[in-house]
């Protein structure tokens, strides 16, 4: 491909100022010459265009266009082969690019990008994929970054997200395992499905204070996030929304959240060990253990996958023990269930490693779908024992059971 360049005439001054200061440097490297005694011809390259933007004014884009290709109604880029850099510059929005229209630059060595001014939209899918890309400028006019703008750029290490942002797509930076640390704009209200899944290396995240919404699996998967401050206007996280999050060992909720749904902080690889309530928080409330409740502790949501707590007594309060609650944590062996308890929701004990027995009071009448199933050591299983038959509903059960008159004991696998 032919390396396209930007070829400005400016005034023979300015031109003897922006040499001086290194401005303008030829795709080889060397300062261009003179030419003639009133005016010099420069080459500039795409990365030299912010830089020169700001001592001789913006670049004749309507000149750009004669030598760029389209992305967009009036949007355009060009792409220099020898530095990698791909510039883009016009007015409104990016196309829009699919599994079955991907972005013209998407087998090009795409090493950086910078936006220009003028740029309102990244388009669905712009720069996914691109594994060699490392960073990229937004300009202050863009408004929108569209789904999986940025997925699996996975050697993108930092990039700026302008005030001007309001709308974050989901996907748009999923799997860019490169990303350590991300300011999120104050204009945004929502983190959209999958928006960081994947990013292994995301260390830090600043959380606008407006945001009203976390949405599922936003966060899953961030191995290296040790630490979030979820603010104070949040309402809603959503299920799985720090999925697998195996370093972020605390989370404080704070007193306006409305919402939190399944296994908003669990997994396999959960390293939450304590889930912390603020008091005056109207819907939810948490233990001394770091155990998230409903307000007046009728109805238990989630047991620390990660706690080291060997043992646990679920308060007489509860009634409902709610959907993959006790899911999958790795130390715990003995848990006793109050008979204030009448409801055992389905995946409610799944995947426990070290429990071995437990004893279900008659008060229940309800256990629901592989509740107490052990996919990760079925060698294993658990002895339940129920204490009567008025535990009618057992369904997706695989068992063996006997029955020597005073209890009946299921083995589940």
């Amino acid at each position: 491909m032919t390396v396209k360049k930007v070829i400005l005439t400016i005034t023979s001054v300015i031109a003897t100022a922006a040499v001086a200061a290194g401005i303008f440097a030829g795709a080889n490297g060397t300062k261009s010459e003179a030419v003639g005694e009133t005016e010099t011809k420069a080459v500039i390259t795409v990365s030299q265009t912010s830089e020169a933007d700001r001592i001789i004014g913006k670049p004749d884009y309507d000149a750009l266009k004669e030598t760029a290709e389209k992305c967009g109604d009036d949007v355009y880029y060009i792409f220099n082969e020898e530095s990698g850099e791909l510039f883009i510059f016009g007015t409104g929005a990016m196309d829009n690019c699919t599994h079955l229209n991907f972005a013209p630059w998407a087998e090009l060595d795409v090493t950086s990008v910078r936006v220009a001014d003028g740029v309102t939209t990244i388009g669905e899918g712009a720069f996914q994929y691109l594994s060699n890309l490392k960073s990229i400028y937004i300009p202050d006019s863009v408004t929108m970054i569209m789904y999986s703008a940025f997925c699996d750029c996975e050697n993108l290490t930092s990039i700026n997200i302008p005030e001007s942002v309001t709308y974050i797509g989901g996907g748009a930076f999923a799997g860019c395992t490169s990303l350590k640390g991300i300011t999120l704009p104050q204009s945004l209200t929502t983190i959209n499905m999958e928006t960081f899944s994947y990013c292994t290396n995301l260390e830090t995240v600043v959380l606008p204070k407006k945001l009203i919404s976390i949405e599922p699996y936003a966060f899953s998967s961030c191995t290296s996030l040790t630490s979030i401050t979820l603010p104070e206007n949040l309402r809603w996280i959503r299920e799985f929304a720090f999925y697998d999050c195996s370093s972020l060992k605390e989370i404080y909720i704070p007193k306006n959240i409305m919402g939190i749904e399944t296994m908003a902080f669990g997994g396999l690889e959960s390293g939450i060990e304590k889930i912390t309530v603020d008091k005056n928080n109207l819907y939810y409330s948490s233990d001394s253990f770091g155990v998230l409740f409903d307000k007046d502790k009728t109805a238990v949501y989630q047991y620390p996958v990660a706690s080291k707590n060997t043992s646990y007594s679920i308060p007489d309060s509860v009634t409902i023990i709610c959907e993959y609650a006790f899911a999958f944590n790795k130390n715990l062996s003995t848990i006793s269930i109050p008979d204030s308890v009448g409801y055992i929701s389905d995946f409610a004990f799944a995947g426990l490693s070290d429990v071995s027995e437990i004893s279900i009071p008659d008060s229940v009448y309800y256990v629901g779908c592989l509740a107490f199933s052990h996919k990760l050591t079925p060698e294993k299983g658990i002895d339940i024992h129920v204490d009567n038959t008025r535990l009618y509903v057992l369904k997706n059960w695989n068992s063996s059971w006997s029955d020597d008159n005073t209890n009946v004991s299921y083995r589940f696998f």
